[in-house]
């Protein structure tokens, strides 16, 4: 962004907000020396964002925001399920299981595929089962087990993530 164009809307924002009277009327209540570092603060942390250090977490300091990527590409485990209706649908563990949703799906997605693959097996198939109890009318049959890589040198939004089948985990 040009800096001209930055320096503008952060001075029409200060502006905006010095003719708030709610933050006038807080400001006027502090200390001066509290007035000085928020000030020292609202101005410094915009000016050190438009002198090109933007990619830094605090412009100011020596450690920077995006430094710690991780090395080689991302990859994950996806699910869908074959219902018994026939119907292929992507099986999203998070929402169907409210209290053990997200700590399932999140152990889900980084299993081991090396050394655990049948306990990741039982594990699917307790959470189907578990499913189907609610919902007996169109009970998940087949599990399908996805792969999912994303390139991180070649990354171009959702479409760039390969997904490869992994295997079948039938439901009794």
């Amino acid at each position: 962004m040009n800096v001209w164009l930055e320096a503008g809307i952060y001075c029409g924002l200060l502006v905006w907000l010095a003719r708030q009277r709610p933050l006038l009327n807080l400001l006027r209540a502090v200390s001066a020396p509290y007035r000085i570092l928020l000030g020292t603060l609202v101005v410094a942390l915009p000016a050190g964002q438009m002198v090109g250090r933007n990619q830094w977490t605090y412009p100011w300091v020596g450690w920077a925001m995006y430094t710690g990527s991780i090395p080689g590409d991302v990859v994950y485990l996806d699910y869908t399920v074959v219902l018994a209706s026939g119907e292929e649908s992507d099986w999203p563990v998070a929402r169907l299981f409210s209290r053990i949703g997200k700590k399932v799906a999140w152990k889900l997605r980084t299993f081991d595929q090396d050394g655990a693959i049948d306990a990741h097996d039982r594990m699917l198939v307790a959470l189907a089962e578990r499913y189907n109890r609610a919902h007996a009318e169109n009970a998940v049959q087949t599990i399908r087990v996805w792969r999912c890589v994303v390139p991180m040198d070649e990354y171009h939004g959702r479409g760039s993530v390969r997904r490869e089948f992994q295997r079948e985990v039938g439901v009794n």
